[in-house]
């Protein structure tokens, strides 16, 4: 149990790094999550926290199958963001171009945080 809290307190505090939106930075954090996985594996059977595999592993691989999929979660988050960074400038970029044409554009919607 203490390499199970170990690990959660690893994540909880920083030690997997934050996922970003850049295809190569994302599948080396991914590596990261597996790295660290495959590390604290080892640390718990050296241990011997893990003597009965088929048992006791389900806590080590759930914790391992969550941070990778809230790797993968970051980064669909990140590109999401991103994205719509871009579409928002995009907006603005077509409203400058219609004012400036001469067009004259309804207000602007309400934003949402």
């Amino acid at each position: 149990m203490y390499c199970l809290f170990t690990t959660i307190c690893s994540i909880k505090s920083g030690f997997l790094p934050v996922m970003d939106s850049n295809l190569q930075e994302s599948k080396n954090n991914q590596t990261a999550v597996e790295d660290t996985y495959q590390q604290m594996r080892k640390l718990c059977e050296n241990y011997k926290l893990f003597a009965k595999m088929d048992n006791d592993s389900n806590d080590l691989d759930e914790l391992y199958s969550t941070s990778l999929n809230l790797s993968y979660i970051r980064d669909d988050y990140e590109t999401i963001k991103h994205e719509l960074s871009v579409i928002k400038a995009n907006r603005q970029i077509a409203r400058d171009a219609l004012l400036a044409a001469g067009f004259q554009c309804p207000d602007d919607p309400p934003t949402y945080s």
